[in-house]
């Protein structure tokens, strides 16, 4: 079960909505419960994001809405590094892989000075294709969350069918039924 484990290390990071749409940024707290904690306007990668002090085992979700699922740092969950790991990484004191940024069609580089933040920045975006398998399953949930009288267990369905739906809700709905 993915949840925060302790405060020990702390870690400053500044999330930035790259999607189209509105993001919610979610806190995963000791029990595993998703604590919203922003909701974040689409800005540009070279816009100010949302800087908050965090720490290292604690993980970071982000949704469009409750069916879809955003990318942190092309990942589902965010996990915030060890300042020093990263601050180690750099480049004359520049982190690597800021020294270049996707800005839709071209690569462009970006000014070192600009660069040198005293945070760890998260990009939100959309998830690549999905497969119709994955859409699907995303579907059958959103109707099973719109039908209060309808469980997973009352389906006439194949177990490894019901299994995936459960695991589906799991993984992109924040909620379990």
């Amino acid at each position: 079960m993915i949840r925060s484990k302790n405060s020990e290390i702390e870690c400053c990071v500044c999330f930035k909505n790259l999607t189209e749409d509105y993001a919610l940024l979610y806190w995963i707290d000791y029990r595993g419960k998703a604590v919203l904690q922003s909701e974040l306007l689409p800005i540009n990668r070279d816009d100010a994001g949302y800087t908050i002090n965090t720490f290292v085992t604690h993980p970071w979700v982000a949704t469009a809405s409750p069916k879809v699922q955003l990318l942190l740092n092309k990942k589902r969950y965010f996990f915030p590094p060890k300042p020093d790991e990263w601050n180690q990484n750099s480049y004359k004191g520049f982190n690597k892989k800021w020294l270049c940024q996707k800005n839709f069609e071209r690569l462009q580089e970006v000014k070192q000075e600009e660069n040198n933040k005293q945070y760890f920045e998260v990009l939100i975006e959309k998830p690549g294709v999905e497969a119709l398998k994955s859409i699907s399953l995303k579907y059958f949930c959103e109707i099973l969350i719109e039908d209060e009288d309808c469980s997973i267990e009352s389906l006439n369905i194949p177990k490894s069918i019901k299994l995936e739906i459960s695991a589906t809700l799991k993984k992109y709905f924040l909620k379990v039924l």
